[in-house]
This record gives C-alpha cells, sequence and structure tokens, in this order.
C-alpha cells in the first residue's frame, strides 16, 4: 500500500496542503496503530494494516517536502 501510493498522496498534499495533510495522517496513524493493537480478529488486523500503509504512504511525501521548504539551503538540510 505504501509504495503505491506515495505519488498519489505527494499530488494530494500539493493540493490540499502538505501541513494539514501531514496533521491529519500522522493523527490517523496513530489511532490506527491503537486498533491495530487491540484488534479482535485476523480480518480487522489486515484491514487496519492496509488504512496504516495509506496514512504513511501520505506521510512521506509531506514529511520531505516540508522539509526542502523549511531549509532552503543545501548546507543546512544535511545538519542535524
Amino acid at each position: 500500500m505504501v509504495a503505491g501510493l506515495v505519488i498519489t498522496m505527494g499530488t494530494l498534499g500539493d493540493r490540499i496542503g502538505r501541513r494539514r495533510l501531514l496533521l491529519a495522517r500522522g493523527a490517523a496513524f496513530g489511532v490506527l496503530s491503537v486498533a491495530g493493537a487491540f484488534a479482535s480478529g485476523p480480518l480487522m488486523l489486515i484491514v487496519v494494516r492496509a488504512l496504516i500503509g495509506v496514512a504513511g504512504a501520505t506521510l512521506m511525501p509531506s514529511t520531505l517536502a516540508l522539509i526542502t521548504n523549511m531549509f532552503r539551503d543545501d548546507p543546512d538540510r544535511g545538519l542535524g
């Protein structure tokens, strides 16, 4: 799920807003992780893990895009 949706979620982040999408999907990732921990059966766990993959696919491009916007100079991006 993650690999297949990274490009799509990157485009969605450009349209909606990277920060807004990052915060929403970060919260969704946390809630889904808790739901997966308390899954009542294998089907529920599989569905929750697929949704976690969608949330993870949204987190990666948003994070990388925000880093490049926050640190405009190339040398600054390498520090940390």
